[in-house]
């Protein structure tokens, strides 16, 4: 019989072999607690639907947790319905996150439902199953089918434990395939729901790699990877991208970063311990508004650039979750909103542009450049941690600026060493005039060699490219995105960076 069940899986879910697009979105799970009581968000002042402010920011997919008999009505299935309503009227996609659990489901907490306590195995396999069935007819049936779906929660350890544990490989792959079936069975001809398996070793490339091997030794078919990346708990992003690369050429499965966040703050609004402080911060993102917006930006940077295109966007954890006069957040300070609920500027990250950089800078003085179009192009608005006034251009003498043009070179000030994370479109061909004598230029939107910068007059004197780094010159072979440099004219005239 389990023979029969595992073809008739894979049959049906090779049906949903569709290509994912791009998800850039939200985890709002505690949204109607917030706003019941109390709780209100803004833009620019005026009150406004979060979730209206969500889609004129270009987040695209919500997710919503589901806990199977919760204490209170939230995260129960006629709750879930109703957010997946809101969700749908306000024409974004809906990603379904099952727990199999009463309350929270994470690595460390895999807790079998009260109502499954003492089933059996057997038993309890085939109620995974028909649980499973009926949440997505109950979905179907409203016409709230989920874009994808979540078989556990984080389940690197497992779950539905002792039976679902990973020291029972056997059982817990039996579980999560009755859980697949339960979401197939479900569908109907034309129904397109992309599973998911999720788990918390976003940095883990040893963990990650055991348990996506095991599951592949036990036939588990699914649509998705999803990790968890919390720098705090897991690791660098250096750990982060080496680890999704990886995944993408070993599996050949689509990724997406399901859960992250970063805090914008280390302050706190209400008497509830926020979770993250101080000691959990990355030295290069400070716990700020553009410390946070970096930190996004980097990792959307990793995400798009998986190879095969197999990075399918990324989840923020909880950002609605502010506090209220009678509900408290351990999350408030890693929202994306103030203490007072006005969205901030890291909401920008979401919004669809062409490309974005992250552009690094040093404690003193850089030199800097534009390497996108964009629609504002003022210094405080590209960097906004510069120290004001500070922003020179040269054209033989130096000259105080306000606003950046694509192709010059600036000195530009900072007291302390960021990043700040800039969208725009790509700029793939630059020609760039040059006067007889010292030039500040800047280049286009990718790495560029100098031997591929075409000098049609031979303007360029040979080995008088020089970038300043740590407040010394070197000669260059690079011009990298964001960065200005020094280059010498034998005369005036033209050169052409371009992307061949």
């Amino acid at each position: 019989m389990k023979k029969i069940l595992l073809i008739i899986l894979l049959i049906v879910n090779s049906i949903h072999s569709q290509s994912t697009p791009f998800y850039k979105g939200g985890d709002i799970s505690i949204l109607d607690q917030i706003e019941d009581n109390g709780g209100t968000y803004t833009e620019n002042g005026v009150v406004i639907n979060v979730l209206d402010i969500f889609k004129n920011h270009d987040i695209n997919l919500i997710r919503l947790k589901l806990w199977h008999t919760p204490d209170t009505d939230y995260n129960s299935l006629p709750n879930v319905l109703e957010m997946a309503s809101r969700i749908i009227e306000a024409d974004m996609k809906f990603l379904l996150d099952i727990h199999y659990s009463d309350s929270w489901a994470d690595p460390g907490h895999q807790t079998t439902p009260t109502a499954w306590e003492n089933l059996s195995f057997e038993i309890l396999s085939d109620s995974v199953y028909q649980y499973t069935k009926s949440v997505l007819e109950s979905f179907k049936e409203q016409n709230l089918l989920p874009h994808i779906v979540q078989i556990g929660n984080e389940i690197d350890n497992g779950f539905l434990w002792p039976y679902g544990s990973v020291s029972h490989w056997g059982q817990f792959t039996d579980l999560l395939n009755a859980g697949i079936l339960g979401v197939n069975d479900a569908l109907a001809d034309g129904d397109t729901v992309k599973i998911m398996i999720h788990i918390a070793k976003g940095g883990d490339n040893n963990g990650s790699v055991w348990f996506f091997d095991n599951l592949e030794n036990y036939n588990v078919d699914f649509d998705l990877i999803g990790q968890s990346f919390y720098p705090w708990w897991h690791g660098t992003f250096d750990n982060l991208e080496y680890n999704l690369n990886d995944l993408a050429e070993r599996y050949d499965k689509e990724i997406i970063v399901v859960e992250t966040a970063y805090p914008w703050t280390l302050n706190w609004n209400d008497n509830t311990h926020n979770i993250v402080g101080s000691e959990q911060l990355l030295d290069e993102y400070p716990a700020s508004v553009n410390g946070q917006k970096q930190f996004l930006g980097d990792l959307l940077n990793i995400v798009e650039n998986i190879p095969n295109d197999l990075g399918k966007g990324f989840c923020y954890w909880s950002p609605e979750w502010i506090s209220t006069e009678t509900f408290g957040s351990p999350w408030e300070n890693l929202s994306l909103f103030d203490f007072e609920g006005e969205v901030l500027e890291t909401i920008q990250i979401f919004e669809t542009v062409d490309t974005t950089i992250t552009l690094h800078h040093q404690n003193g003085w850089n030199l800097v450049g534009l390497p996108l179009m964009v629609t504002q192009n003022e210094s405080e608005f590209i960097f906004p941690d510069a120290v004001e006034g500070t922003l020179f251009s040269f054209d033989g003498v130096y000259m105080e600026e306000t606003h950046f043009q694509n192709g010059n070179g600036y000195w530009l000030r900072f007291n302390d060493a960021g990043g700040t994370t800039i969208g725009g479109t790509s700029i793939n061909e630059l020609t760039i005039s040059l006067n007889e004598g010292w030039n500040l230029i800047s280049g286009i939107s990718i790495p560029l060699n100098i031997t591929a910068i075409q000098d049609p007059d031979g303007i360029i004197i040979s080995g008088t490219v020089y970038e300043f780094t740590s407040g010394v010159y070197s000669n260059t072979e690079i011009l990298e995105p964001g960065k200005g440099y020094w280059i010498r004219a034998n005369s005036s005239g033209s050169i052409i960076l371009i992307d061949n």
